[in-house]
């Protein structure tokens, strides 16, 4: 039903007041009943407000308080052994979920280590931890078969048969990080926050028995979206952060992404529940350094006379878009560019040329090639290097009509090379539709690699491959006609190995396109691309990874 087990309160902490009505507390408490169960949800509000008799501390060393006596669940896993260390209180306390299937408790940090020592008791709950989930009748995970390709089902067994989306929103959006405990169907939701403040969890179970990883079937797999933990229903509080954001030095602009969070560009009041600004008031900023700011016209210099390629799917074909624009605007800052209504329009996903006047009478080239699986790339650089990724080409070009290769190369000189940057971002494509393997990826990833290094020209392009950004789960009938099997799972274990393999190249620099749009997949306009304040922050690592040292 979703309503809290007021009996089961009472026998775990004594020393908290239960009201069941809300009247009795006033104004605050109805503005946080009010505020319950708004998104989406046909359940009444919850009518109860826990709230704990925090005892005033004396001169004398005082007992914890009784927030931080552990208890530990009967089925405790390595989860909360791993936890000890780390010094969080794994409680027993109420199930969180509302869902049938499954349990959700809490362990945090509900009293710093140094505090208690220096007999200062100051609650610091809710800032860091993690979100223990259980499925109950779990069954026997490693019996199910969803791949062929051993090496394939390893990756999937360390991720677990479930997949979910765990929201924070508050003072930060940040989506937590799900590990799972290798048996038993127990995951942990990691989470650090690093503002203080009152926030809103979400939880939704999106796929189950490895259906999300799943080569074996060819077929649309079910996404579930069934809610754990309605959005408001359950507000966590963050009172003393142990972390703070580290802007004290410059993100460098290499081979691996940056984790990071969504912030508010100025500072919130806590309020309960979160009163948070329009979407579009928040950053995404790296959690252990900053990017620097580019102005348009400070872009528009950077890239004075230089000539840069877009490749890949629509995805990059989105970034595209929105670079060119914040280039011309630079340049006519400058006095140079091309006015408004010579800019293309991009209403149809073709290739597309765009020459921009620059300063001291030079140009700046700017081209979109529409190639999602890097079939062009590979055979116009070097079409001779990877056979294993040949031998992939027929089924490919069947795919596609066999039109993209046809179409050419939109090089400079038509060979492949006179660029000084290609753009990189492809991924989406195996996952949808026509539905390549994993290894597909792997070898279209590595044919492009090798193609690279060995292809011929006075100088190689620089290489900027941005990660496969998220998807909205979605259940249409657009989805399931086209047996659109893209999602949020596949697309991370796709990234891991991107990001490892990327690692080893030299020169190659990463723009994390996934972290930002993973936190903000609700606001996607057509349930799949990015644009906007969305756009405009993966444009910030882009700009970096260009422009920076």
């Amino acid at each position: 039903t979703g309503q809290l087990d007021v009996e089961r309160v009472r026998n775990i902490y004594p020393n908290i007041k239960v009201v069941e009505n809300p009247k009795d507390l006033g104004d605050t408490v109805q503005q946080l009943v009010s505020g319950m169960n708004t998104v989406g949800e046909s359940e009444p509000p919850r009518k109860i407000v826990i709230e704990e008799q925090v005892e005033e501390v004396k001169e004398e060393p005082q007992p914890l308080p009784q927030t931080t006596t552990k208890v530990i669940p009967q089925e405790e896993t390595a989860i909360e052994a791993a936890g000890e260390k780390k010094g969080f209180q794994c409680h027993d306390r109420p199930n969180l979920s509302s869902h049938q299937r499954f349990t959700v408790t809490l362990c945090a940090n509900d009293t710093d280590k140094d505090d208690v020592k220096e007999k200062k008791f100051t609650q610091t709950f809710g800032c860091q931890g993690w979100f223990r989930i259980h499925k109950r009748s779990c069954g026997n995970p490693k019996q199910l078969v969803f791949s062929n390709d051993a090496a394939y089902t390893k990756l999937g067994q360390q991720k677990g048969p479930d997949f979910f989306h765990l929201r924070l929103l508050g003072p930060e959006i940040i989506q937590a990080k799900i590990d799972y405990s290798g048996r038993d169907c127990t995951y942990k939701a990691w989470f650090q926050l690093t503002t203080s403040g009152s926030y809103s969890i979400s939880m939704e179970w999106v796929y189950t028995n490895f259906e999300a990883l799943n080569e074996k079937d060819m077929k649309w797999q079910p996404v579930l979206n069934e809610t754990i933990i309605a959005q408001n229903a359950i507000v966590l509080t963050c009172d003393s952060p142990v972390q703070k954001p580290d802007n004290s030095k410059t993100c460098a602009a290499s081979s691996a992404p940056h984790n990071g969070r969504w912030l508010p560009f100025y500072s919130l009041s806590p309020s309960l529940p979160p009163k948070l600004p329009p979407f579009n008031h928040y950053e995404w900023r790296p959690d252990k350094c900053t990017f620097p700011k580019y102005e348009p016209a400070q872009i528009a210099k950077c890239v004075n006379k230089k000539r840069m390629l877009f490749l890949g799917d629509s995805q990059v074909r989105a970034s595209y878009i929105h670079f060119v624009n914040k280039l011309n605007k630079g340049l006519a800052e400058l006095g140079a560019g091309l006015s408004k209504s010579k800019i293309p329009l991009f209403e149809n996903h073709e290739d597309t040329k765009t020459t921009l006047p620059s300063m001291e009478g030079g140009k700046i080239t700017v081209d979109y090639c529409v190639d999602p699986y890097l079939l062009r790339a590979v055979r116009f650089l070097n079409s001779a290097t990877v056979k294993d990724f040949q031998q992939q080409i027929p089924k490919w070009e069947s795919a596609t009509g066999g039109q993209l290769v046809k179409r050419g190369w939109p090089g400079v000189d038509g060979k492949g090379s006179g660029y000084d940057y290609i753009i990189v971002c492809v991924g989406q494509h195996f996952a949808s539709k026509t539905h390549y393997s994993y290894h597909s990826y792997q070898a279209a990833v590595n044919a492009f690699l090798t193609a690279h290094q060995a292809s011929k020209g006075q100088q190689k392009p620089k290489i900027i491959w941005m990660t496969i950004p998220s998807m909205v789960p979605r259940t249409d009938a657009w989805v399931k006609g086209a047996q659109d099997w893209r999602n949020n799972a596949r697309f991370s274990l796709m990234n891991e190995w991107l990001t490892a393999t990327l690692s080893k190249q030299k020169g190659v620099r990463v723009v994390d396109y996934f972290g930002p749009t993973f936190g903000m997949l609700f606001t996607s306009e057509d349930d799949a691309h990015y644009r906007g304040f969305v756009q405009e922050n993966v444009m910030t690592g882009l700009v970096h990874a260009l422009c920076g040292e």
